[in-house]
């Protein structure tokens, strides 16, 4: 009873590692950020994409959550894309800010 007891215990904490109390910046501007939402297509784009987004929520209401995001991704070579972005995010009394960095391997497999 008691291995039992253990095995259930530590699947129990194995799944449930990581618990987050904050909120999540929402983004609803996709069609002009894709890169934020799927940093994967860093360098599909024969340019140098740059984008950047401001999101007020709840106009007119003291400490609403502000949020901005600038990014960036474009073509290196060799099928290699990078891209990476900063954002910063105010909700109240709390402040966030962080900057984040990707690289992807692009494979052709059909014409």
């Amino acid at each position: 009873m008691k291995k039992l007891l253990f095995l259930l215990s530590t699947a129990v904490l194995f799944f449930s590692a990581e618990i987050n109390a904050q909120q999540v910046t929402q983004w609803s501007q996709y069609y002009f950020n894709d890169f934020y939402l799927n940093p994967a297509i860093a360098g599909v784009k024969d340019y140098a994409h740059i984008n950047l987004a401001v999101r007020r929520q709840w106009a007119g209401i003291k400490e609403a959550p502000i949020a901005q995001v600038l990014s960036g991704h474009g073509y290196v070579g060799a099928g290699l894309g990078l891209g990476g972005g900063i954002v910063n995010e105010i909700a109240g009394p709390t402040r966030r800010t962080g900057i984040n960095l990707s690289a992807a391997y692009h494979l052709r497999l059909s014409k």
